[in-house]
């Protein structure tokens, strides 16, 4: 599986690599556990955050993969003598509470060594969280996820109804956390719990399915202390998306250097990079889709948490392929 066009220019994404070797591999299992439905489109597998997808077990995991055998006669021994990963490229899978204890389920299902959870590696790509968030309600407005929380006044104009519907949210979150301080007030000691709190605490308006890739959905640093609960923080690598834009080379063999695979050319990983950036073109611009006002005050907001993301960095270095700076 290509590394980069499999999982580069996905924003705010985390993604799980399984590894595959030649002839046994960690993906295939046993003969018999190969499925015969057909894979899942796309590369968000969403398999370890939807219920309905988790529920029906490693197989259906296994139909997003291709069957890579040494002896199989869809790839020439060259190609089977190849290491190969396999990438799930799914954001959600960063920010859903239950998420890295199931990813870490499966792994011990594959391997009965105690440190199985080891051999997980993860890939973190950040955005700037304000244009993550202008981003994302972008998407979420044009495909209707919001019409029932957008004041009808609003609908008709997606600028001022990300201003309001910006304001709004930040006002319920000041509140939520001020409703239980006792748990969320950790966020500034860096609390390895904070991330659980808040699923646990916060009322819907703030952490259903909508709304955690929301205004949440930038509070990185809670969300990668609270993967380190089972993984160990040098199984991550956090990538720029700025970086991933500018200096495609240097994220690509940083990202192969840590998978263990061969490096790519300068001229593959522009390719990559100039192919994803012709398929975002097609979407709308989110630059201006804030007024002032809202994206100050989501600047203002944000600005601790990301102060608590920089000194996770600096606690953590290994993990950061950007040495210049991370967002």
């Amino acid at each position: 599986v290509d590394v980069a066009s499999s999982g580069y220019g996905v924003k705010s994404a985390q993604m799980n690599v399984w590894e595959v070797d030649g002839d046994a591999t960690i993906m295939t299992g046993a003969e018999g556990d190969w499925p015969k439905e057909p894979g899942i489109p796309g590369k968000e597998m969403h398999f370890f955050d939807w219920d309905a997808r988790w529920q029906r077990g490693r197989a259906f995991m296994l139909c997003h993969y291709p069957r890579i055998r040494s002896s199989s006669s869809l790839l020439s021994s060259s190609l089977a003598e190849q290491r190969m990963v396999g990438l799930d490229s799914t954001p959600d899978y960063l920010i859903k509470a239950d998420v890295p204890e199931r990813v870490a389920s499966l792994l011990r299902s594959y391997r009965s060594s105690n440190n199985s959870t080891s051999q997980g590696r993860f890939l973190v790509v950040l955005r700037d969280p304000v244009d993550r968030f202008a981003s994302w309600f972008a998407m979420a407005f044009e495909a209707g996820w919001l019409d029932d929380r957008i004041e009808p006044a609003y609908r008709s104009d997606v600028s001022k109804a990300a201003s309001e519907y910006t304001l709004r949210q930040i006002e319920a979150w000041q509140a939520c956390r001020q409703r239980h301080e006792t748990e969320l007030g950790g966020m500034a000691r860096g609390s390895d719990h904070f991330w659980g709190n808040i699923m646990r605490l916060c009322s819907y308006d703030m952490v259903d399915d909508v709304n955690l890739g929301g205004l949440l959905g930038g509070f990185y640093a809670a969300q990668l202390r609270h993967w380190w609960r089972i993984f160990h923080p040098s199984q991550f690598r956090l990538i720029p998306l700025s970086m991933l834009a500018s200096r495609p080379a240097i994220v690509a063999n940083a990202v192969t250097d840590f998978l263990d695979l061969p490096p790519l050319r300068q001229s593959e990983a522009r390719e990559h990079v100039d192919a994803n950036t012709a398929q975002d073109s097609d979407r709308p611009p989110t630059a201006h889709l804030l007024n002032a006002t809202a994206r100050e005050a989501l600047r203002s907001f944000y600005e601790p948490y990301q102060a608590n993301l920089e000194v996770l960095v600096k606690e953590y270095e290994e993990m950061n392929i950007a040495p210049f700076g991370l967002l």
